[in-house]
């Protein structure tokens, strides 16, 4: 077959979408080629045919037939609905609108049966304003709050690692008075005072009246290195003295490396040792009628005030011993350490030589209000502590020479310093009569 004799055996048919969107509306077009001459011009007669029909309830299919004489088009609308097309002849077609939209609604919106329901009570109103806050918010810049009553002088403090020429701040408590240590009143004795109370003086007058000066009797050091080394040198100084007691024998008892909490036991090696050293002058423990006493605790690791309460219950002990020893002391002298904020070592320093002052204080304190107590007079002896080389109202001061290397045992000046402190208490004392001829 030629060009000129083919003719189209095919009609496109195009469809566009309606308004809804649908492909109801449809436009197609049947082309015929006249195939006598290309050169004939193929007139086209064309009309145009419109047929709206509407269904009827029942939704019924439609159909109608449109003849194309030539080369023409048609718009077909078929209301939204479905449709077919079926070719009857070739200048003849049929359309077919379907009983049905092509695409319904799935079911109609439902209608609501009732009224939307009115609330039955108005919206609750808070009945209650709501809380404002009691303070205001702190901002980051605020400072810290400070506390309404500050410490007395913060936490009490821990082990100083001294150095020479060091000094704590802290007041010795003979110029304490009635002022406070960490809540802990200064003073020797009750109320701050650096005197025993009249009735107490009159009770340990009591006791060293009963020291027959006629005859021998012990003066005894009980006590740790520092004592020792200390009564060594007031035995020889008091032993060149006039008008000291003749009769007296004095007898060091102290010890190296006997600290309080060693000889607190009965069995410690320090009192087999004062029985040898009396029984080697033919006396024995009933001859003892004086004692002082000066102890520390090695290396504490409480704070103030357990470290002076511990202290405390330790000399309590050892006076308990000193009773079943020796029964016929009548007064007891005690004293605590000298300064030792110079020291690195952790066997007895700062606070903790200074806090054992407050050992001393309330030992004494505390039998001196038993009024079941009958026995020694507990009378604080020297007091020795000061500031380093801080001053105290009488002078004293400890100076890096006092000390042996370690800052902690006195050197030769600082025995001697001791030995004259005891030497000059004992020589003006009221209830040290039994010191002087």
């Amino acid at each position: 077959m030629n060009k000129q004799n083919k003719r189209a055996t095919e009609d496109p048919i195009q469809t566009k979408p309606d308004s809804q969107g649908t492909n109801s509306l449809v436009t197609f077009r049947l082309v015929t080629f006249n195939v006598k001459s290309m050169a004939t011009v193929f007139f086209v007669a064309s009309f145009l045919i419109s047929a709206f029909l509407m269904f009827s309830t029942s939704a019924r299919a439609q159909s109608f037939v449109e003849n194309l004489s030539g080369s023409e088009s048609i718009n077909v609308t078929c209301d939204g609905r479905g449709f077919q097309i079926e070719r009857l002849s070739r200048n003849s077609v049929k359309l077919i609108c379907n009983g049905s939209p092509s695409n319904p609604p799935s079911q109609p919106p439902v209608e609501p049966t009732l009224p939307p329901v009115e609330p039955t009570q108005p919206p609750v109103e808070p009945t209650l304003p709501p809380v404002e806050p009691t303070q205001p918010p702190v901002e980051p810049t605020q400072p810290p709050v400070e506390p309404t009553e500050p410490p007395v002088a913060g936490n009490p403090p821990e082990r100083i690692v001294g150095f020479c020429g060091n000094t704590t701040g802290f007041t010795p408590l003979t110029d304490l008075g009635t002022s406070t240590y960490f809540g802990a009143q200064g003073g020797l004795y009750p109320g701050g005072s650096n005197i025993a109370p009249a009735d107490y003086t009159a009770y340990a007058m009591n006791r060293v009246n009963n020291i027959n000066s006629d005859e021998r009797f012990v003066m005894l050091s009980i006590g740790m290195s520092n004592t020792m080394r200390e009564f060594e040198d007031f035995q020889m100084l008091a032993g060149n003295t006039p008008g000291v007691n003749s009769n007296m024998v004095i007898i060091n008892g102290a010890q190296t490396g006997q600290d309080s909490a060693t000889i607190a036991d009965p069995s410690a090696d320090l009192w087999s040792r004062i029985d040898s050293k009396l029984g080697q002058i033919r006396l024995d423990g009933s001859d003892v009628r004086v004692i002082w006493l000066k102890e520390a605790h090695a290396r504490p690791e409480v704070t103030f005030p357990n470290d002076a309460t511990q202290l405390q219950d330790e000399l309590d002990m050892i006076l308990d011993i000193i009773d079943n020893k020796f029964p016929n002391v009548e007064v007891i002298y005690l004293s605590s350490r000298i300064y030792a904020g110079y020291s690195d070592s952790d066997l007895n320093p700062e606070p903790f030589a200074y806090q054992s002052g407050f050992s001393v204080k309330w030992l004494i304190e505390e039998h001196m209000s038993d009024p079941t107590y009958d026995g020694p007079a507990l009378l604080w002896g020297p007091y020795m502590w000061a500031d380093g080389t801080n001053p105290r109202s009488d002078g004293l001061t400890w100076a890096c020479s006092d000390y042996k290397n370690d800052y902690i045992h006195p050197s030769p000046d600082g025995e001697l310093k001791v030995a004259e402190m005891l030497v000059d208490f004992f020589s003006t004392n009221e209830t040290a009569v039994w010191f002087r001829d």
